[in-house]
């Protein structure tokens, strides 16, 4: 995460977002791979952050069907390394 900006609220929200939850968001975000982060808001005002983290597994080396293995690291979504 190289393009780090502080949230910001809009015009239309007078509250500005605390710097705690603002933390709490970037907390949650830093290290999932895959998943999803849901912000939950009532009445202008963050209430709770859910954080859904997938594990995603490959098949062993070999083709065997019986392993899996976690992905490599540097490998994509699909099995596709970064680098290839």
């Amino acid at each position: 995460m190289t393009d780090a900006r502080p949230l910001r609220s809009s015009p239309a929200n007078e509250a500005a977002i605390p710097a705690a939850v603002q933390r709490r968001i970037l907390q949650a975000l830093s290290s999932l791979a895959y998943g999803s982060v849901e912000i939950v808001v009532h009445d202008s005002r963050v209430v709770q952050i859910e954080r859904r983290e997938r594990v995603r597994f490959e098949r062993a080396a070999g083709g065997a069907d019986d392993g899996l293995e976690p992905p490599r690291p540097g490998r994509q979504a699909g099995g596709t390394s970064a680098h290839d």
